[in-house]
């Protein structure tokens, strides 16, 4: 089994603050996802062994961003960005005013990494995915990929929710991600 946090970024959901003097910004949205982390660390008693990182869309940028802080399971990439600027142009460069760029963050995750991207998406092109495989194979980071044809950014789970099911399963149990085989009972992971 697994347990799952979510949170919303300052700014967004739950966390709207309009008008009490926080603002959504990359340095917000970082301390956010670590605000999340050390919920699960010292209020659930979550370990480094139980913890998956999981970040979709623009949340592949906190994900990757703490998979790059602290030690983690494995991390769970879908529909993931590059950086905020290649999403609008097509550049090798990272920018000096860029955000969230995984593209250059991406090579200090350790952890094994799942990335999930529908090879039609309109929103975030789906070569951004393989610039992220690509820095992580540089790195021999375990690195296991599910490219889906025919969709696109906000229909991927509407037409593959069995398969993407099914792949989540197998990352979460699979032998980079578990835990060793000297522990004596099947840990739980925890994902946010």
């Amino acid at each position: 089994g697994a347990r799952v946090v979510a949170y919303d970024y300052t700014g967004y959901g739950a966390a709207q603050t309009v008008g009490q003097g926080e603002e959504c910004s990359e340095k917000q949205v970082y301390a956010d996802a670590l605000t999340a982390h050390d919920y699960c660390v010292t209020s659930l008693g979550v370990t480094a062994d139980e913890l998956v990182l999981m970040g979709r869309s623009l949340g592949s940028g906190p994900a990757v961003h703490l998979a790059c802080q602290i030690q983690a399971a494995g991390l769970v990439l879908i529909s993931p960005l590059a950086s905020c600027v290649r999403v609008v142009f097509d550049t090798r460069v990272t920018c000096f005013f860029d955000m969230f760029a995984n593209v250059d963050k991406v090579r200090r995750v350790a952890c094994p990494v799942l990335v999930v991207h529908g090879r039609e998406d309109e929103v975030v092109p789906f070569e951004h995915s393989d610039m992220l495989v690509r820095q992580l194979e540089k790195r021999s980071v375990k690195t296991e990929v599910l490219y889906l044809d025919g969709v696109g950014h906000n229909d991927m789970e509407l037409q593959h929710q069995d398969l993407m099911h099914a792949r989540y399963k197998d990352f979460l149990l699979s032998s980079a991600c578990a835990p060793s085989s000297s522990d004596a009972a099947p840990a739980k992971r925890k994902c946010f």
